[in-house]
């Protein structure tokens, strides 16, 4: 014996049925991070030279010495890698590097 099929869509109004519409996201702009008043620890941050983009994620904050500002970065692979390593073999942070901050950028919403 089957069972007779039931349409939903029968005797209800297509205006109930219309998924909801929403707005396009919030802009995306690229901040130098000297121009940030305080980036938190694994921000993603991009560097942009002669061979593209290349992501890395924070490891400190921006510091000033002779005479140029810095942060500590790591590659994005290093640093999920290091999320993935049992507490009992973690260091405090990944390996990284010490980049000049005025070549790293990061997104921020809005306008």
């Amino acid at each position: 014996m089957t069972t007779p099929h039931h349409d939903p869509t029968v005797g209800v109004d297509s205006d109930d049925v219309r998924p909801p519409v929403y707005g396009p996201p919030p802009a995306v702009h690229w901040v130098n991070v000297v121009d940030v008043a305080e980036i938190p620890l694994a921000t993603p941050v991009f560097c942009c030279d002669a061979d593209g983009i290349r992501p890395y994620v924070t490891t400190g904050q921006v510091f000033e010495q002779a005479g140029g500002y810095w942060l500590n970065v790591t590659t994005t692979i290093r640093y999920y890698a290091w999320t993935f390593l049992p507490d009992d073999e973690k260091g405090p942070w990944p390996r990284g590097y010490c980049f000049n901050a005025r070549h790293l950028w990061v997104q921020q919403l809005g306008p």
